[in-house]
C-alpha cells in the first residue's frame, strides 16, 4: 500500500467530486475504492457490517463511542467527523 499524498490525484477525481464531500474526507473515499477493489464478497458484507455497527446506536453508542476514543484527538470535538469519514469509506466501496 503507497501512501495518500494531498496532491494524489486520486482524491480530485471526478468520482469524487461528484459525491459533493469535503476534500478532508477524499482520503476515506480514496480507501473505499481501493479496498472495494480486491475485498471479495465475504469481506465486503465485514467492511458493511462494520459500518453499519458505527452507524447504529442500538448497542447505545457503544461501538461509535470507542472509535472516537481510539481515533483522533479531533474526533472528539467533533464527534460528526467520524460518520462523515465512514460514509466517504462506504461512497467509495460503492
Amino acid at each position: 500500500m503507497t501512501t495518500l499524498t494531498a496532491e494524489d490525484a486520486r482524491r480530485y477525481s471526478d468520482d469524487f467530486r461528484a459525491t459533493g464531500m469535503d476534500f478532508e474526507v477524499s482520503g476515506c473515499y480514496v480507501l473505499g475504492k481501493d479496498l472495494g477493489g480486491f475485498v471479495n464478497a465475504e469481506e465486503r458484507r465485514a467492511l458493511e457490517n462494520l459500518i453499519g455497527i458505527i452507524r447504529d446506536e442500538s448497542d447505545g453508542g457503544f461501538a461509535r463511542a470507542r472509535m472516537l476514543a481510539q481515533g483522533p484527538r479531533t474526533w472528539k470535538n467533533d464527534p460528526k467527523a467520524l460518520l462523515e469519514r465512514v460514509a466517504a469509506l462506504e461512497a467509495g466501496l460503492e
